[in-house]
């Protein structure tokens, strides 16, 4: 007969190396002490993965497909694969084998694809990419000064250029996304988004916002934006211009993990909702969804590390929606140091026999 959690609370009293048996695991928190979680806790997990009904398995190994130091994975509309090897940007085909098209350097790539063009920019380098013929061109071609661009095709001494604006190209950004006929670029505490259809243009005079903090992520809904920052998330709908900006989360959130979502994937999602998105905070991973409603997933066992910027994808493996994300650290490591004992724990399932006569 199974053990209640009083018959093993009573054990553990009179004998303290009594093993203890745990049926569903809760994974790792960090919310509380190491001495106060329970048992089905971790303080750790190490290479492992939890599926559904809560139980443990060990995480799958890893091939080595193509060495080089890689960055900026992208999967193209047209079934290609896109990245950066070596500081190049490429394709890559079905055997690994990477086909450079344009250096890039070293700086994180943002993309967005329009129309059988891949837009690619970096806080360095920017440019646009023919995926039919995977062929580089420069994205944007007015000069550093720019246009002067007026609805008045005739200027004379009684109508001059009335009504104009100054057209750019547009600028290096660290963080692209495509919403509403506009390709919005953001880069420090500035976005911009560019005319409307018209993704080599930009109105330097107009088509700009500021944050009061350096921008950290931007996703896309079907109704609005997504921003987060190194201090809040907002939420951003309306037409570029007299967008409404709503603070949806007060906590920093880390850069570079803010990414789409499969809406499936979150079947108690609001009824209206249509999209989603997925993004780490300080304060434990954020689903996003339509109007600016969110939750926070993990806030009550899991917060994430503050880290320098990170980078995230979900996927779907065994039946179980995972969000994977690597961060990049700066300043001195975090002290391991814990109070309490050391316990080693040693997994182990148990099947009832069953005598037959």
């Amino acid at each position: 007969m199974p053990q209640t959690v009083q018959d093993q609370s009573t054990q553990q009293d009179q004998n303290p190396n009594a093993p203890i048996f745990v049926q569903a695991f809760e994974g790792v928190r960090n919310t509380s002490s190491a001495e106060r979680i329970g048992p089905n806790a971790f303080v750790v997990g190490q290479n492992i993965d939890i599926d559904n009904d809560k139980q443990v398995h060990m995480r799958r190994g890893r091939t080595l497909k193509a060495a080089g130091s890689w960055h900026s994975i992208w999967n193209a509309g047209n079934g290609g694969l896109y990245g950066v090897r070596n500081g190049s940007l490429g394709f890559v085909q079905p055997d690994y084998t990477h086909v450079p098209i344009v250096d890039v350097g070293l700086d994180w790539l943002s993309y967005v694809e329009i129309d059988r063009t891949m837009y690619w920019s970096s806080k360095s380098a920017h440019g646009k990419i023919d995926l039919d013929q995977n062929v580089n061109s420069d994205w944007g071609t007015l000069n550093e000064q720019g246009v002067w661009w007026s609805p008045v095709l005739e200027p004379s001494d009684t109508l001059g250029q009335v009504g104009g604006k100054l057209l750019r190209n547009p600028p290096k950004a660290e963080f692209m996304v495509y919403h509403n006929g506009r390709i919005y670029l953001a880069l420090d505490k500035m976005i911009w988004a560019t005319e409307l259809f018209k993704y080599d243009y930009v109105d330097a005079t107009r088509t700009y916002m500021m944050f009061e903090d350096g921008i950290t992520g931007m996703a896309v809904v079907s109704d609005g934006l997504y921003v987060g920052t190194a201090r809040n998330a907002y939420f951003l709908s309306g037409e570029f211009g007299k967008m409404q900006r709503v603070l949806t989360n007060s906590s920093p959130v880390i850069k570079g993990t803010m990414i789409p979502a499969v809406l499936d994937d979150y079947p108690d999602h609001p009824i209206h909702a249509r999209t989603a998105i997925n993004f780490a905070t300080t304060q434990g991973l954020c689903v996003g969804f339509d109007r600016g409603l969110y939750r926070n997933l993990t806030q009550d066992h899991f917060w994430f590390p503050t880290a320098e910027s990170g980078t995230a994808i979900a996927r779907q493996q065994d039946g179980v929606t995972q969000f994977l994300s690597v961060f990049r650290h700066g300043g001195t490591p975090a002290s391991g140091a814990r109070i309490g004992d050391y316990v080693e724990a040693e997994i182990m399932r148990f099947v009832d026999r069953v005598d037959v006569f």
